[in-house]
């Protein structure tokens, strides 16, 4: 492609004068000002329970699933059983590493903190069940 040089400066020109003339055309008051960003409005918004719609028209809703259930007891089980050790578990800590466990993930939690309490630990055992 070949530009003769009067129209690439006429073109070069146009270009130009389009980018000041928009420049100078802005608004004079908003030149270097940042604008600000309103929050957004927090609106209430009306809380339905699907399960109360449910229940008026007379499904029975699922029973509620308890992720600590049984952790309690386990971990009683596993303090019994780390109790002659040096660094045993605490109580908070057995329940954080319990909970949303199955019942028989909980049963291997026992079984391997009886055997392995004091070499593996809570994270031990648990990182031994993956496998």
């Amino acid at each position: 492609m070949i530009l003769e040089k009067s129209g690439f400066l006429v073109m070069a020109g146009t270009l130009a004068a389009g980018g000041v003339g928009g420049f100078l055309a802005h608004d004079t008051k908003t030149r270097g000002v940042r604008p600000q960003f309103a929050e957004p409005p927090i609106t209430a918004v009306p809380v339905t329970s699907a399960s109360s719609s449910l229940v008026s028209q007379g499904v029975p809703s699922p029973p509620a699933l308890d992720d600590n259930a049984g952790t309690v007891e386990a971990c009683e089980v596993i303090a019994q059983s780390c109790a002659g050790q040096p660094h045993p578990p605490s109580r908070v800590d057995c329940r954080q590493t319990l909970a949303g466990m199955s019942d028989s993930g909980r049963a291997s939690m026992v079984a391997c903190m009886a055997d392995h309490c004091g070499d593996r630990g809570l994270l031990g055992c648990e990182a031994g069940m993956a496998h």
